[in-house]
């Protein structure tokens, strides 16, 4: 019978990195929010409202990427926690 093992650290160092790269999208999504905000004060007429929106498909589909990762991050942390809860019964009844 094949044997498996998860390297639980490895999973949790990669949650982290995701929990990193969240972090740092969602900050730079606000700022391109921002900048959009501020140009758009001393802009105007139809080129600005295509540029609207424009930058709001944008960032609704970083908003849609945002979640998905946010998604994936919750699969692989409950994977991790699975793993680490199955090794522990493991050795609890094997040793």
């Amino acid at each position: 019978m094949p044997t498996f093992r998860y390297d639980i650290a490895e999973m949790s160092d990669f949650v982290d990195m995701i929990d990193q790269s969240l972090a740092e999208a969602t900050t730079h999504l606000e700022s391109a929010q921002d900048t959009a905000s501020t140009v758009l004060e001393h802009y105007s007429g139809i080129a600005a409202t295509a540029f609207t929106e424009s930058h709001q498909r944008w960032q609704e589909q970083a908003e849609q990427h945002l979640t998905a990762l946010r998604e994936y991050r919750t699969y692989v942390a409950t994977a991790r926690d699975n793993y680490a809860d199955a090794l522990r019964a493991n050795l609890e009844m094997f040793g």
